[in-house]
Parts: structure tokens; C-alpha cells; sequence
């Protein structure tokens, strides 16, 4: 589906004719009201979901094992922050943290049991490693109705923090599908020296229904919750809705509302340059007739992407009437998720 081009000589209202000519009050701050020459850009899908399912797991195991060439083989639950070579910072997460001796690099392995149950719709499984060159390979075990199958994630042959995608074959309908275990066999890393005493990290494993080809370390979706806003309605019958506290949308996501709307109305969105957090700007659609269970998808118009090399604060949204005293519009979910 292409994207509309939003043209703003079709956004003004029957009852408040001059309100696109002025700056706006949002909660007792001043709004400057943008005007864009070609587009600000949304798309309107007739469907009250996402593209894309998505489970994150919990982070257990049940058991580990390890062949008898490795010693002092240890593993436990614990909790520690996750740090992107990028410098992204994720606090205080839940991981598998594993260590052991090994007296070569050819022989033996390391593996962690889980049997963590997974949707059939799964495609693609994400996962955290954290490693110290131990030049290890990684694998990962899925069991479905079909049997067991192996997956290879990859060599550890880093320092730090970095994220695997692993792409799944069809699962079987029938019965379960679980990650049955993730194994380390161990390995000699080429041209370099080797830990003898591997440090491996596990976590932020998550499923998604479509084969995604990269993962950063912030949140896949944030869904915003009602109770997550300030409400207020102006005597035009204008109703805006403010966040606490103002969440980065970053320039290459989508802002995703789920709307039902029965009289012509439109929507506002309310934000700001990272760097300029006190100097709201106002993005506007155009109007909307009668919509039952649609989804707004909104990208953030090019020139704003050429202001920032990251993206801007979200602050809120406001509804506006095209008739006074009625209520056109209602937003029952926001979504700030990935483009896929």
C-alpha cells in the first residue's frame, strides 16, 4: 500500500477556519503549528493489528550439561544491564550467565536446556550473546511435531554484547514447538588468543512472525497506555492528550494509532528536536470521515529527518472536530513500532 501525500490546503476546519494560521497552547505550553510543503506521510490500514506478532520469552533454564573435557562448568540466573557496541544501554535485565574450564579448543561442549514453548506463526528468534573471544560455536535446537532441528547462530568472536537472528523453517502445526536447548561447542578462535576460561551471557530472547533481518537493543514495541496521558478539552471541544514525560520516536519507526472515527475530524501530533525539548512543533493530517477499526501508520515527514540523525520527542496527540460540540474520533491504541 503507498502512502498518502497529505496536502495542508485540505485541513481546514468548518468552525475554526484560522486555527491553522496560528501557533496552539498544548498544557500551558506554547506550540508552533508546521506547515509542510509536501507531505506528511500516513498510510490508513483497514485492521485493528500490527504486521508483525512478536513474543518476548522469559530468560530460565531448567538444567545444563557439559562434556567431561570441560571443568568447573557453572550456570545460574542473574540479572545485569546490556551494553550495544553502539552504547545502547538496556538496565537490569534477566540473563543465563555460564562459565567454564577447558583444558583445549577442539573438543567438547557446553549446553544450556530450556525447552521454552514458541508460537507457530515463529519465523525469526532474536538473542543477546555476551562473550570474550572464546571462539566458540553456537547453535540453537527447536523441537516441533517434525522433530528435532538444528540452528547454527554463529561464532563468538567478539568482546562484549551482540545480537543474533536466527531464521526458522516452518514450524509444525501440531502439538508444541520449544527451544529445546542452546549449545556452545567449544572452539578455537582463528588468528587470536583464546579465554581459557569462557564467560558466555544469554538473553532478550524474542519470536516474531516475519524473518527480520536486524535488531537493535531498544524496545521491538511500545505500546502506550491510556493512563500514560493528561487529558484536557478546550471550549472548541478540541480534545489533547499529553504525555508525562516525552518518549523518543525514533526517525525510522512508525507511530501506529488504532482509530474508529464517525464524524469528519483530525488528528495533531505533538513533538520536539532532541535538542530542543521545550520547543514543540505540531504535524497535522488531513481530515477523516466515518473509519471503523483502522490503523493510521505515521512516519515522520523528510525535513525533520534532515534536522536530527536520530529522531524527536513524541509528546501527544490532540483529536479536532470538524463540527463543534461532537466527539469524531476515538484513539483506542498507540503503537511506536519498526517498519517492516
Amino acid at each position: 500500500m503507498k502512502w498518502n501525500k497529505l496536502l495542508l490546503f485540505f485541513m481546514i476546519p468548518l468552525f475554526i477556519s484560522g486555527r491553522e494560521a496560528e501557533n496552539s497552547i498544548f498544557f500551558s505550553k506554547k506550540a508552533e503549528r508546521r506547515y509542510y510543503s509536501n507531505e506528511f506521510p500516513f498510510q490508513i490500514v483497514f485492521q485493528n493489528n500490527i504486521p508483525v506478532d512478536y513474543l518476548k520469552l522469559p530468560c530460565y533454564f531448567f538444567s545444563y550439561e557439559a562434556s567431561k573435557s570441560l571443568n568447573n562448568s557453572k550456570a545460574a540466573l542473574t540479572k545485569e544491564d546490556i551494553i550495544s557496541k553502539e552504547g545502547e544501554i538496556l538496565k537490569n535485565q534477566n540473563m543465563i550467565y555460564l562459565s567454564y574450564e577447558r583444558e583445549n579448543f577442539t573438543t567438547g561442549a557446553f549446553e544450556i536446556n530450556t525447552r521454552q514453548e514458541i508460537p507457530h506463526w515463529s519465523k525469526s528468534i532474536s538473542l543477546w550473546l555476551f562473550d570474550y573471544n572464546s571462539g566458540n560455536e553456537a547453535a540453537l535446537y527447536i523441537r516441533d511435531a517434525k522433530g528435532l532441528k538444528k540452528y547454527s547462530i554463529g561464532f563468538l568472536n567478539y568482546k562484549g554484547w551482540k545480537n543474533f537472528i536466527i531464521h526458522l523453517d516452518s514450524l509444525s502445526q501440531e502439538g508444541k514447538a520449544v527451544i529445546e536447548k542452546i549449545k556452545f561447542f567449544n572452539r578455537k578462535m582463528k588468528g587470536g588468543a583464546n579465554d581459557l576460561n569462557p564467560v558466555i551471557k544469554i538473553s532478550n530472547i524474542e519470536v516474531f512472525s516475519k524473518k527480520i533481518l536486524q535488531r537493535n537493543l531498544g524496545p521491538f514495541l511500545k505500546d502506550f497506555e491510556p493512563g500514560d496521558f493528561l487529558f484536557e478539552e478546550d471550549s472548541l471541544g478540541i480534545q489533547y492528550f499529553r504525555l508525562n514525560k516525552g518518549y523518543f520516536w525514533d526517525k525510522d519507526k512508525i507511530l501506529s494509532f488504532f482509530i474508529q472515527s464517525s464524524e469528519p475530524s483530525y488528528l495533531e501530533i505533538y513533538a520536539s528536536l532532541p535538542d530542543q525539548k521545550n520547543k514543540i512543533f505540531i504535524l497535522q493530517t488531513s481530515f477523516f470521515n466515518s473509519i471503523q477499526n483502522a490503523r493510521l501508520d505515521f512516519k515522520l515527514p523528510d525535513d525533520i529527518k534532515k534536522k536530527t540523525q536520530e529522531g524527536v520527542f513524541f509528546w501527544g496527540y490532540a483529536v479536532v472536530p470538524l463540527k463543534k460540540g461532537k466527539i469524531p474520533l476515538t484513539v483506542q491504541r498507540i503503537v511506536l513500532r519498526p517498519e517492516l
